[in-house]
């Protein structure tokens, strides 16, 4: 998934993520205790790769995500990594 809005001089940021299993599904729902917008930053942390299938983001990263970003790319980058909206879609918005 290309993110325009992290993109910088050197061309676009591009995330990418395996399809999220049952387990792993059930493990982001435990972590999060009901609060949607820790599930999706825990989304990124546990599932968005670099190009080379390397994890991009660790849990030292959860507070900078969830008081740093903004809440429209990490709605946007969390709902494509839980499957809830295909690359398609995301890429048109």
């Amino acid at each position: 998934m290309e993110v325009e809005e992290w993109a910088d001089e050197s061309g676009t940021f591009k995330i990418y993520a395996k399809p999220l299993t049952l387990q792993e599904s059930s493990k982001l729902y435990r972590l999060s205790k009901n609060d949607d917008l820790a599930l999706l930053a825990y989304a990124l942390i546990h599932k968005a790769l670099d190009e080379s299938g390397d994890k991009m983001f660790t849990m030292d990263d959860k507070h900078k995500l969830m008081n740093s970003v903004d809440v429209t790319v990490l709605t946007k980058i969390g709902t494509w990594i839980m499957g809830t909206e295909d690359v398609d879609s995301a890429e048109k918005k």
